[in-house]
C-alpha cells in the first residue's frame, strides 16, 4: 500500500514539473511572438484576426498570469 502512494506521489510530482515546464516554454513563446509582432502594422488582416483570437483565448484560459498562478491548477486528465 505504501509503495502505491509512493509511486502515485513521484508520478504526480513529476507531471507537475512537466507541467510547469510546458507553461514556461508557452509564455516564453508568447513573450517573443509579442516582441515580434509588437507593430501592428507589420501584420496583415487575417494575421490581426488570428492573433486577437489568441490573445482572447489565452485570457479566457488564465494562462497570460505567468508560472504562480498555473502552479496550482489541476492536472487534465487526459490529453485533448
Amino acid at each position: 500500500l505504501t509503495c502505491i502512494f509512493c509511486r502515485i506521489w513521484r508520478r504526480n510530482r513529476y507531471y507537475k514539473k512537466v507541467q510547469r515546464s510546458l507553461d514556461e516554454e508557452e509564455a516564453a513563446f508568447q513573450e517573443t511572438l509579442a516582441r515580434t509582432f509588437r507593430d501592428d502594422s507589420q501584420l496583415d488582416e487575417a494575421d490581426q484576426v488570428k492573433l486577437q483570437m489568441l490573445e482572447s483565448y489565452m485570457a479566457s484560459a488564465g494562462i497570460g498570469e505567468g508560472a504562480a498562478g498555473s502552479a496550482d491548477a489541476p492536472l487534465p486528465s487526459r490529453a485533448e
